[in-house]
């Protein structure tokens, strides 16, 4: 009405002539421009904000596809999505490592060579190099020979340069305390690492305040974001919660990598505590409702990361994703992790069965 009227009170005054004009030429001009615009919105896929998938989104999603052919025993086709996801700019040194051990799988010994190379240049170490070559090598390579000191002295050297130190050293010592009393199953030691746990979230949050993010693979490497995912490992629903938005940052721009670790870790206090928790549209940790037991004082997955072995037949099982709230928020948790939907995840874990929570409740019945 603001943009009719407007347009009515500078048009000159001519009477008959200037309404006819209004209403068969102006009018339906503009309805026809609405038209056009609501056509071009819908068939662009437009939600109100930009659709382009993030570093993270890419990555991500390529890197599992990968995982599902490397579970098919298919390296040739797993090699070909690592590639895309790298092709982001983006790599983690563990990711790294699996895509040259299907590179040594396919005889693709220089594709292998040259992973080895770039993951020096992402915080591969020495005691990792060396482990690459016990395991993945397949006696194919010169272990000797393969790639010289110099060059990995060169590429560590180099990686090293690019980091900042004091962070690092200072998520180091949270690691140190995060260990204290972790081996012992005492009453005193459960407080203790308890209270390190909770000591250990506060300097991080104070960390990351003061950062205005979360501290990234660019900034603090492999070892830094490794000492990451152990703290988050050992956080509690409110903790994890606190640092969610800042890490799903993180994530999306390919500075943190583990997701695995996030899902898992959710559905860890999930099946403990009995909360249904999800990721909200603001990437912020919610309580949606209390879960009902499912087994031995047990509670669903949220996640569809928990299983456990049976002890009848000794395989694994997934633990039951809780019903009413699968539909709900399982799919769209995962998304917002980046992780690939639930139904692709359980390809890519051909060693993990399913089955029905009836048959689970006989089988781990105690």
């Amino acid at each position: 009405m603001t943009f009719q009227s407007t347009i009515a009170s500078k048009a000159p005054r001519t009477g008959f002539l200037n309404g006819v004009l209004l209403r068969f030429y102006l009018k339906p001009a503009i309805v026809m421009l609405r038209f056009l615009f609501l056509i071009a919105i819908l068939f662009s896929g437009y939600r109100g904000v930009s659709q382009t998938p993030s570093c993270g989104s890419i990555y991500q999603q390529n890197k599992f596809i990968a995982y599902r052919y490397s579970a098919q025993g298919k390296p040739d086709s797993a090699l070909i999505y690592y590639k895309r996801a790298f092709a982001t700019g983006a790599a983690a040194v563990n990711d790294m490592l699996m895509a040259a051990d299907k590179a040594v799988l396919a005889d693709s010994l220089t594709i292998a060579r040259a992973l080895i190379l770039q993951a020096f240049g992402h915080g591969l170490s020495q005691a990792g190099y060396r482990q690459f070559l016990k395991w993945s090598s397949r006696d194919k390579v010169d272990k000797e020979n393969w790639i010289s000191g110099d060059t990995i002295a060169l590429l560590i050297g180099q990686y090293q340069q690019g980091l900042n130190q004091p962070l690092i050293a200072e998520l180091k010592e949270m690691e140190e305390n995060d260990q204290l009393g972790r081996d012992d199953d005492s009453d005193l030691s459960t407080a203790l690492t308890a209270y390190q746990d909770s000591v250990n979230a506060e300097r991080l949050k104070k960390m990351v305040a003061a950062l205005g993010h979360l501290p990234g693979y660019s900034e603090v490497g492999s070892d830094g974001t490794d000492v990451l995912e152990l703290l988050f490992l050992h956080m509690n629903a409110e903790n994890l919660g606190w640092f969610m938005p800042y890490i799903i940052d993180q994530v999306h721009k390919c500075e943190y990598f583990d997701v695995d670790g996030l899902a898992y870790q959710i559905d860890r206090i999930a099946v403990g505590s009995g909360l249904a928790l999800y990721i909200d549209e603001h990437n912020m940790l919610k309580y949606d409702m209390t879960m009902p037991v499912f087994l031995n004082r047990q509670y669903y997955s949220v996640t569809g990361y928990w299983y456990d072995r049976s002890p009848r037949d000794e395989k694994e099982y997934f633990w039951p994703v809780f019903e009413p709230f699968r539909a709900k928020q399982l799919n769209a948790t995962r998304e917002r992790l980046c992780l690939d939907p639930y139904e692709h995840y359980l390809s890519r874990r051909p060693r993990t069965e399913s089955a029905p929570a009836e048959t689970l409740i006989k089988m781990f019945g105690r």
